[in-house]
């Protein structure tokens, strides 16, 4: 219907296009789109949940817990039966979904681990809400049969703070500074990174600190009275006093419990050293030994720590005496609470790093059907506590997975600071400040979403990595850049009148024809990737695709700037209007996709000259005008120092000061080419090139110099020739040209993703060789 519904809109206005157009594309991609449709449905059904799911544009994804692919529905029903005087009618409620994921514990700053997995899952949220706002204007444009019935909820989103743990206790003795102004600091920082990488705060915040009296103390309490824990007692103190275990083989023999337990746990994870060693990784109790003797069974865990000193930070009193709850309770009970508060909402996602599936997972599971053990009778207790489970893979570095204890990781901040926290002088800062377009951010969601593998698979982090998304997204904003020029040119020539005759023949049959069949695949392929129907069908691996998403976007810009490096100043007026129309909708395309998986107006809204903010009202013709008489003037202050020298050379009576003087005004025009004018956004081109001049991602680093680039000093040359080698073929004409390089910059991959071949390379290598035997 996607497809459909686009070209007839394109064909509404164009009506010359619609014979050519209409027939073959329409129906093969509709056809597709109902196949793999009515592949998802069958996929679908093994999702579970209170009620009959609403599956129309449902997101697919792995589910951790079966170990098998699922729809997410965005929206659930529950009957209700409502006696109506003697009567018994039933009505059906929509319920809207609730995700739940697992927060920081807020000791110290957040590294690029949990910023891969909060962007991952953010991109997959927005993807959720997206549909979710597509089936519901589809249903509110549909029949009055519908609109009688109320629409489902807006998902919504809750995260916990975990603001009570053995680390944060450490770390505030460590830096001298109370628990709570340590917590205080680090989670608004936390806040302030997730709004820098563009994340989608929370719809609820829950905080361990605000349920401990309200809601831990009782689950834990009810957990007891249903037989599945145990109190260890403290010698000293009176009975029925002392730390609270939950207890596996209680809870393994009770009736009616769903599964035994170690849910989301591997057999190997189940052992009884495995399991005690990541139950307890980083605990700061002296007796934390001793309790492995004292629990009942090694696969035990504790859900009250009794502290028995007085005047000890983060304790409550309960009724097993002073102390603070373990870390797996939190989130059962807090979960239990918020549901509770929320009567129209079913809660059918439970998100969090790998790294938590086993012990945390695991045990939040076993309380929560412990907790629910007396209610399974109940209809609103029966199915999973929640069906569907998903974890994003470890982040490493240096062969190791990146976390605080390891002490090998870089925070969010390191990598959101272009200039890595060391100072700057007074011009970079200058630069740095009308530098529009960089983006640190939105190049690492560019890496996460297409360039890291699966979201839920390990990635490796290097800033080799790093700066593969950074000349990716730049190839995406040259299109957005250099798209919007070019139509600002062509709308600017005269437009035909309303009586002109186009030529549909022509239109329907040529480069334009193609680039808009290109934009609506790509639009098509970016709605299939987001409900994870691009994936391998005939094996049943439905899931989330950011990489075709990706793909599919850079392969929408390299036919973009193809086509308008084919009819830069070779349209015809006669064909104005068709000959820009395809270019607004890619663009118009490719910023909707862009948007929707949650990149920031830093790339978004690029070269729109309404974002840019800087734009000269008070100048005829803007910044384009002025950057075009300055090229004018540099191209003629060069030429002319350029015919000086020939002169000179064949004089030999010249003046060799003029001829000094001469060089210093080359080597300017050159500095002001290769380092100010990049360094701002601008970029130019000497020699015949048919471009002489565009706008580009500023930059610090000396770009490269072309071979027919004026004369430079030799000390300066020297300087660059390294920086130069590494971005030979990433700047200046190459730029955009591919996508993947090696470690020195050479490429191994063409922009549409493909490997370059023997030939190529071999003809690229020869050509580096030449540039820089020329420049030594």
């Amino acid at each position: 219907m996607l497809v459909r519904n686009s070209i007839l809109n394109f064909a509404r206005k164009r009506p010359t296009f619609v014979g050519k157009l209409k027939g073959w594309w329409t129906i093969s991609l509709h056809n597709e789109e109902c196949t793999r449709n009515s592949n998802i449905r069958l996929s679908s059904s093994s999702s579970s949940g209170r009620g009959n799911a609403h599956q129309d544009r449902s997101v697919t994804l792995y589910n951790s817990l079966t170990d098998s692919y699922s729809s997410i529905p965005f929206s659930s029903t529950q009957d209700e039966c409502t006696a109506v005087g003697t009567e018994s009618i039933m009505t059906t409620t929509p319920r809207g979904l609730a995700w739940y994921t697992c927060g920081p514990t807020v000791y110290d700053s957040a590294h690029l681990g949990h910023a891969r997995t909060y962007v991952s899952l953010d991109i997959i949220q927005r993807a959720l809400l997206h549909n979710y706002e597509l089936e519901m204007a589809l249903h509110s444009g549909s029949g009055s049969e519908f609109k009688s019935a109320s629409l489902p909820p807006r998902p919504i989103f809750i995260m916990n703070v975990t603001d009570v743990d053995d680390k944060i206790l450490a770390a505030a003795k460590e830096r001298g500074m109370s628990p709570t102004e340590l917590t205080s600091h680090f989670e608004e920082e936390f806040w302030q990174d997730l709004e820098q990488l563009n994340v989608m705060k929370p719809t609820i915040i829950t905080r361990v600190t605000d349920h401990v009296e309200c809601s831990i103390i009782p689950y834990i309490q009810k957990i007891v009275d249903n037989g599945m824990a145990y109190t260890q007692e403290n010698n000293d103190d009176e009975k029925g006093r002392g730390s609270v275990y939950f207890d596996v083989k209680a809870f393994e023999a009770a009736k009616g419990i769903l599964n035994k337990y170690g849910k989301l746990a591997t057999n190997s994870a189940r052992s009884d050293e495995v399991f005690f060693e990541r139950e307890n990784p980083n605990s700061v109790d002296d007796d934390v030994r001793s309790r492995k003797q004292q629990k009942r069974d090694p696969r035990d865990f504790v859900l009250w720590k009794s502290r028995i000193n007085e005047g000890e930070d983060l304790c409550w009193n309960s009724p097993w005496g002073k102390g603070r709850p373990g870390w797996h309770i939190e989130c059962s009970a807090m979960i239990d609470y918020t549901m509770e508060q929320l009567d129209n909402y079913d809660l059918q996602i439970h998100a969090g790093g790998i790294d938590l599936k086993f012990p945390h997972h695991t045990n939040e599971i076993a309380q929560a059907e412990a907790y629910r053990s007396s209610d399974l009778d109940s209809e609103n207790n029966s199915g999973e506590w929640i069906p569907h489970w998903v974890h994003t893979g470890h982040l490493h570095i240096d062969g190791l997975k990146m976390s605080k204890s390891l002490k090998n990781f870089i925070t969010i901040r390191d990598i959101l600071n272009p200039n890595g926290g060391e100072e700057v002088g007074e011009e970079e800062e200058h630069h740095k400040q009308i530098s529009a377009l960089v983006s640190p951010a939105d190049d690492f969601r560019l890496w996460c979403l297409g360039l890291s593998g699966s979201y839920r698979g390990p990635a490796t982090y290097s800033k080799s990595r790093l700066n593969e998304a950074k000349v990716t997204r730049e190839k995406l904003l040259r299109f957005l850049i250099d798209g919007e020029q070019w139509l600002s040119k062509e709308k600017s020539l005269e437009s035909p009148s309303s009586t002109t005759e186009l030529d549909a023949c022509a239109f329907s049959g040529s480069e334009e024809h193609h680039l808009v069949q290109k934009a609506i695949e790509c639009k098509t392929r970016c709605e299939m990737a987001l409900r994870g129907l691009n994936s391998d069908a005939h094996n049943g691996a439905f899931d989330f695709d950011g990489s075709s998403y990706l793909s599919a976007l850079i392969e929408l810009s390299v036919a973009g700037n193809k086509y308008i490096a084919n009819n830069t100043n070779t349209v015809k007026r006669s064909m104005i209007y068709n000959a820009v129309y395809p270019v607004e909708e890619a663009l118009s395309v490719m910023r909707k996709c862009l948007s929707i998986v949650g990149f920031s107006e830093k790339t978004t809204r690029t070269g729109l000259s309404s974002f840019e903010g800087n734009m000269s009202r008070n100048i005829e013709g803007g910044e384009d005008a002025v950057i075009e008489e300055l090229h004018h003037f540099r191209s003629k202050i060069r030429d002319s120092a350029l015919d000086f020298l020939r002169c000179a050379k064949e004089d030999r009576n010249s003046d060799e000061a003029a001829i000094e003087f001469t060089k210093s005004i080359l080597a300017q025009c050159d500095e002001l080419r290769d380092k100010y004018l990049p360094s701002i956004g601008v970029q130019l081109f000497d020699g015949d090139a048919a471009t002489k001049w565009r706008y580009c991602i500023p930059r610090t680093e000396v770009p490269l110099v072309s071979e027919k680039s004026s004369l430079m000093s030799k000390s300066a040359n020297n300087n660059i020739i390294a920086a130069e080698e590494s971005n030979y073929f990433q700047t200046g004409h190459y730029s955009g040209a591919f996508s993947s390089f090696t470690p020195n910059g050479f490429p191994t991959h063409n922009a549409d993703g493909s490997e370059i071949s023997k030939r190529l390379e071999k003809k690229l290598k020869k050509k580096l060789d030449g540039f820089l035997k020329k420049q030594k």
